[in-house]
């Protein structure tokens, strides 16, 4: 597969959550089952008289118009399960949401929403141990579940490439959701995997402040760490009955919710729905519900720590109630002005610091207050300063009414994130299944109408509203390095600072693609859409790679980079960006330049504009360059220690250590960056791609093509692979320490690439049966079978004619808090990558093991294309492809091509050369493997 360039729309998905209800990706612990296995459990079916299973009756309640030619199906079964049916392109998502979570636990198994969670992928009625995934990996459809304060979530998603798909979608997660068995040895295997995802969670900076800050917001009284995934002790002593008995309680199809999109049939769907969901419980206890008292003066906490590298601030205030969608949409139009504006830009820049805000459904009630979260990260010497920060600009919006145009910006960029989210199967499902639960559906339709009505008054009285600075919440997480002193010294430093799909499909429409070769040698892709918006992509890649001696040098110039233009201060950049709601991102590597616009089509001239003077005129300014020097170092310093940064350089001569960075800053000159700047563009070719709507006007195309004809000119462009192969001459063991509860191990190998079509379809669907999810064989080693870690997986990547392949495993070894010392993990982890190695590269793979991961590959590839930002990135790196802008297409056809000696040959190749370890992990794990890890190398 070709590489993606993620880092240009990495922030999508959480601006359109951030943009609807509260980003759960953001929050800093989530407990997700990517890679684990779910619960189930079981109830009375409705029968015939002959004892035959039949559908359960339902009705529909409703159909509503929803924005840009979308129809919602509402229903609801005897039952009272309510179901709700999209039908539109896309993946079809079914996903089942319900009304509880850890804060209807009681304390003494607090974590179980989670346990169970897990257990319910592992078997119900008419479905063993390993069935779902196992039958979920034959559609090659993707499955995850979620499970937070106060929801727990289930999703199957396909493209639904057989006619038998759909039917065994909603067969299969029916049956997990009403029909578990819990059995005995199944839940305690799924013990040591969810106790090893504690112990992430507990490690995790981010969620240690996070934690902290809830608690202390609604005086929630717990020996729980993390009020979601609990303790291990809690988990451990849990019972099967504790298990029943929670589940019977909380699963009853009345506090659930169905929602189907994609590309099916509403009475269709429902028929099958009413087949499969036949449960007829109901609770038979009054619910738990944590009893939530939120605080009335406001408490800070510092805490030092030895699990993180830098300060971790997170605020929390009583938020609007669950239902209050309307307040909801004011919250998150402050957020954009607090913290996204290009005014916070500059002040937050100014130190450094990286801010956010966010909000959580905490309890399971529509009346319930959600919790407002601000999360920020710094330097020690600079964390107070941005908590004062964070509290001027709270009172700035308390004390000022904000102007009409910086209103009139977010308002457009609330809207445009809206028309993001209902264009994605998976967005649009949870927008509708969180509002479902708390009674706000309407809103999807009123949605821009309250946007448009917000007045610089509303914003005001949110603000005064829920950001009470006398009853906030504030926990402070400092590195182990800082003292009570230092933090005193910083904090009055800081008081001077102011404030139905067809089974054959294909990944994108060539009807609406169109090629141009421009006087300036630019190659141009245009594909059509129906969407507002335009985006347009760039590449612009060197002749021969730019290695500057000093490895300071890009990532000082892609800081530069951002900041501004030579006419343009970041400052006036931002405001600009703002102004006209554009997205501008350009990205240098030692191999060229990667760029990235978006805006309405009505700010296209203007936006083309900026682009072209950031490209042509980067700010280089020794103002501009001391600033990023400083700002480079800033943010190595606060980074957490991973095992990437010492094994990158080992496989790509290009990449440095972030200690390497460090000391080329200390002699880097400003002549040194602009050279390698002017060096990318002296000697280069270019492509270009644009997804707009093109079809519905007319003058668009032209208008496009000529802005690009304004850019400077570059050489023909020629597909081509620039040979950057070394092989590993020898095993290397790299280690660092660090104090987490688990060991952070990588095992890596290098081989050589061609770009062969062949090649890269077999390559990934090696890597999809050997370790890419959680139905692989070193998921079901060493997670299901030896109980090693929560997360372990493998994942390929090609870089010119280098190939890797990196086999990741975190396993607890050394929990100094719960006492748990497991060091000889780390060797079993290792021992379990060679052992899987040595299978698969001496047994061929099963044609059942081909078949499921040529179907996942078939519809990662679909999903990956459904959006907008997503085809024009592929469509372009599809262009610079020896195959042309149809790589993706013919990727999907040569799938079924390849054989088990394929894969067999591939494992073979990948797995032929030295490997190399890099691991991180406490000196106590690392001192009791010392013998073990020297005798790696020998």
């Amino acid at each position: 597969m070709t590489d993606k360039i993620n880092s240009l729309n990495s922030n999508y998905i959480n601006q359109v959550y951030t943009s609807l209800k509260a980003p759960k990706n953001n929050i800093p612990f989530r407990a997700n089952a990517k890679e684990n296995d779910a619960q189930i459990t079981e109830l009375s079916n409705a029968m015939n008289e002959s004892g035959i299973k039949v559908p359960l009756s339902y009705v529909k309640l409703d159909e509503k118009d929803l924005p840009y030619g979308l129809k919602a199906h509402f229903y609801k079964l005897s039952n009272g399960q309510k179901v709700v049916i999209l039908p539109k392109e896309g993946p079809t998502v079914l996903k089942s949401y319900v009304n509880t979570g850890s804060l209807n636990e009681p304390d003494n198994i607090r974590g179980i929403s989670h346990y169970i969670e897990h257990n319910l992928f592992n078997g119900s009625e008419g479905l063993g141990e390993g069935e779902f995934f196992a039958t979920a990996e034959k559609m090659g459809a993707e499955t995850n579940a979620s499970t937070g304060l106060a929801e727990t979530n289930y999703f199957i998603s396909s493209n639904l490439l057989d006619d038998s798909d759909f039917e065994n979608q909603i067969k299969i997660h029916a049956s997990m959701l009403e029909t578990p068995k819990f059995a005995v040895d199944m839940l305690e295997k799924e013990k040591g995997i969810v106790n090893s995802e504690i112990n992430i969670a507990t490690a995790s900076p981010e969620n240690i402040a996070y934690q902290n800050t809830l608690k202390l917001l609604f005086n929630i009284k717990s020996s729980s760490d993390d009020v979601i995934a609990g303790t291990t002790n809690n988990i451990t002593n849990l019972t099967r009955e504790d298990v029943v008995n929670y589940f019977n309680n909380n699963y009853y199809p009345a506090n659930m919710v169905t929602v189907i999109s994609g590309e099916v049939n509403p009475e269709d769907a429902m028929k099958l729905v009413s087949k499969y969901f036949r449960s007829n419980k109901m609770p038979r206890n009054d619910r738990h519900f944590e009893d939530l008292k939120p605080l009335e003066k406001t408490v800070r906490r510092d805490i030092i720590s030895d699990k993180t590298q830098s300060p971790h601030l997170v605020m929390g205030f009583k938020g609007p109630k669950n239902n209050n969608i309307r307040d909801m949409i004011y919250i998150n139009a402050l957020s954009e002005l607090m913290f996204n504006s290009s005014e916070a830009e500059k002040i937050f820049k100014d130190i450094n610091a990286n801010v956010g805000l966010t909000h959580e459904k905490v309890l399971a009630k529509p009346d319930a207050n959600n919790a407002v979260m601000i999360f920020g990260q710094s330097s020690e010497e600079n964390s107070e300063a941005m908590l004062r920060k964070i509290y001027g600009r709270i009172q700035k919006f308390q004390q000022q009414p904000v102007s009409d145009e910086n209103l009139n910006i977010v308002k457009r960029d609330l809207k445009k994130s809206f028309v993001k989210m209902m264009e994605s199967s998976f967005m649009i499902n949870s927008y509708i299944g969180w509002a479902m639960l708390d009674g706000w559906m309407n809103s999807i339709n009123d949605y821009e109408k309250i946007i448009d009505e917000i007045t610089p008054q509303d914003l005001q009285n949110v603000a005064n509203k829920y950001f009470d600075l006398n009853k906030t919440a504030i926990t402070m997480l400092h590195p182990a390095q800082s003292k009570e002193t230092s933090i005193g010294e910083n904090y009055q430093k800081s008081q001077n600072v102011s404030f139905t799909g067809a089974a054959k499909k294909k990944a994108y429409n060539l009807d609406n693609i169109k090629q141009y070769k421009l006087p300036n040698n630019y190659n141009v892709v245009t594909y059509n859409s129906n969407l507002p918006d335009i985006e347009t992509n760039f590449s612009i890649s060197t002749d021969n790679t730019v290695n500057p001696s000093n490895p300071a040098v890009f990532p000082v110039l892609n800081e530069i980079l951002e900041n501004g233009t030579l006419f343009k201060t970041t400052e006036e950049l931002s405001k600009l960006k703002e102004k006209n709601g554009a997205e501008l991102v350009i990205l240098a590597s030692n191999r060229g330049l990667m760029g990235h616009y978006n805006c309405d089509v009505k700010d296209f001239d203007y936006v083309q504009v900026l682009f072209n003077e950031l490209i042509n005129n980067p700010r280089f300014t020794p103002e501009t360059f001391d600033k990023a020097v400083r700002d480079i170092k800033d943010v190595i310093s606060r980074s957490e220690k991973n095992p990437l940064n010492k094994l990158k350089p080992e496989l790509d001569k290009d990449s440095h250590t972030k200690e390497e960075v460090l000391e080329g800053l200390k002699t880097l000159t400003l002549d040194e960056v602009k050279q390698a700047y002017y060096d990318i563009l002296s000697n280069n070719q270019a492509i270009a791609s644009t997804v707009a709507p093109f079809n519905s006007n007319s003058e668009l195309k032209n208008k496009v093509l000529a802005s690009i004809s304004c850019l400077k000119p570059v050489k023909p462009y020629q597909a081509r692979l620039k040979n950057n192969f070394e092989p590993i001459s020898e095993t290397k063991v790299l280690t660092d320490v660090d104090n987490k509860n688990q060991a952070d191990i990588v095992m890596a190998y290098k081989f050589k690439t061609a770009g062969n079509i062949k090649d890269n379809a077999s390559l990934e669907l090696m890597n999809i049966i050997f370790g890419a999810g959680p139905t692989s064989r070193l998921f079901n080693d060493l997670r299901e079978k030896q109980k090693l870690a929560y997360r372990v997986r493998s994942r390929v990547n090609n870089n010119q004619t280098t190939g890797t392949i990196m086999l990741s495993i975190g396993t607890t070894t050394d929990n100094k808090s719960t006492g748990e010392q497991s060091f000889d993990n780390l060797q079993k982890s290792i021992n379990g990558f060679k052992d899987n190695i040595q299978k698969i590269t001496t047994e061929k793979v099963t044609e059942e093991e081909l078949a499921k991961a040529k179907l996942s590959m078939k519809n990662m590839i679909l999903s990956d294309n459904e959006e907008d930002s997503c085809k024009g990135l592929n469509v372009l790196q599809s262009a610079e492809s020896f195959y042309g802008i149809d790589y993706e297409n013919k990727l999907l056809e040569i799938i079924d091509s390849i054989t088990v000696d394929d894969i067999y040959n591939t494992a073979n190749y990948v797995f032929s050369g030295k490997p190399i370890y890099s691991i991180v992990a406490t000196q106590d794990t690392l001192d009791f493997n010392k013998d073990y890890l020297n005798n790696l190398v020998k």
